[in-house]
């Protein structure tokens, strides 16, 4: 019994953590072709407080320019950039889980 509720009492941080994160998920494309962008980059913007609390803090598009990334709640920005191409900064405050850039 006494191990049952150590077991417990060790994995509530991890409930609570939980429950304070969102995924957002996506495909980057490039604007003009409407090609995917595989190895395009999404992150927490680096000016936001989470980023610097918050391990991983990014993720890398795959071969058709899919991501999924779990942020906490209070995100309000994420970073996509690719080599060659502006960074783009896109809100996702306004509680969409899909992002298409």
């Amino acid at each position: 019994m006494k191990n049952i509720i150590l077991l417990i009492i060790l994995c509530l941080p991890i409930v609570t953590f939980a429950q304070d994160t969102k995924k957002i998920s996506g495909q980057v494309l490039e604007a003009a072709t409407g090609q995917p962008l595989p190895g395009a980059t999404v992150f927490i913007d680096p000016d936001s407080p989470e980023s610097k609390d918050y391990s991983p803090a990014g993720t890398v598009t795959d071969i058709n320019g899919y991501f999924e990334l779990v942020l906490p709640a209070a995100v309000k920005y994420v970073v996509v950039s690719f080599v060659g191409y502006e960074a783009l900064k896109a809100d996702i405050s306004k509680g969409k889980s899909l992002l298409s850039v």
